[in-house]
């Protein structure tokens, strides 16, 4: 309830636009590279890390994310989770897709249509559910805090139901290590170079 009060807080007041109008470049020009995460769910509090880099000929995002959360049994390990994402863009539709595909066998398949006018806030809602009972659906909601901060919240909706926040996570970038002091002679790309801004989403 909490996070669902903080999300609705959040969003009233923006000014949206309607499709998918940022580029899967500007995209990954932000999010790529390494980022940690405090997750808060029903149960308790717990971490997560993920990565976003290009691949194949840069044509598509690769997002690895694993987190690990409290068991409803204090006893018990805690729950680990494993996701790989894939952004795309999609020429004929004009749109960003977000497909995940998850450890316990759930595959989300998301669209990229709602994005506030500062270009801060994401909403990627689902389009198809793969092993998920018919009629549910999941949206996946991103707020651009700073240069290296953001939040997300993972919402899920019962058929004819509204949607309920099921995981917020406030995620921070992972400082970018030196190279070795002989990199520039191997003509290696330096990774000490600030983050890019948000502002590049614009």
């Amino acid at each position: 309830m909490r996070t669902r009060l903080l999300l609705l807080w959040l969003l009233p007041g923006l000014s949206w636009i309607q499709g998918s109008e940022i580029s899967l470049e500007s995209l990954a020009e932000y999010f790529n590279g390494d980022w940690v995460s405090v997750q808060e769910d029903c149960i308790g509090v717990g971490t997560a890390t993920r990565s976003y880099e290009w691949i194949l000929d840069r044509n598509f995002v690769h997002i690895r994310n694993h987190s690990e959360t409290p068991s409803a049994d204090t006893a018990e390990a805690p729950n680990v989770h494993m996701d790989w994402g894939f952004l795309s863009y999609d020429q004929i539709r004009k749109k960003v897709i977000f497909r995940e595909f998850h450890n316990e066998a759930y595959v989300n398949q998301y669209v990229l249509d709602s994005i506030s006018s500062d270009k801060k806030h994401l909403v990627f809602n689902s389009e198809a559910l793969e092993n998920v009972p018919a009629g549910w659906r999941a949206r996946v909601t991103i707020i651009i805090t700073g240069d290296d901060t953001f939040l997300e919240f993972f919402e899920l909706a019962r058929p004819g139901m509204g949607f309920e926040t099921y995981l917020k996570g406030t995620w921070t970038r992972k400082p970018r290590l030196p190279l070795p002091p002989n990199a520039a002679q191997a003509g290696l790309p330096a990774r000490d170079s600030p983050p890019p801004s948000f502002s590049s989403l614009s």
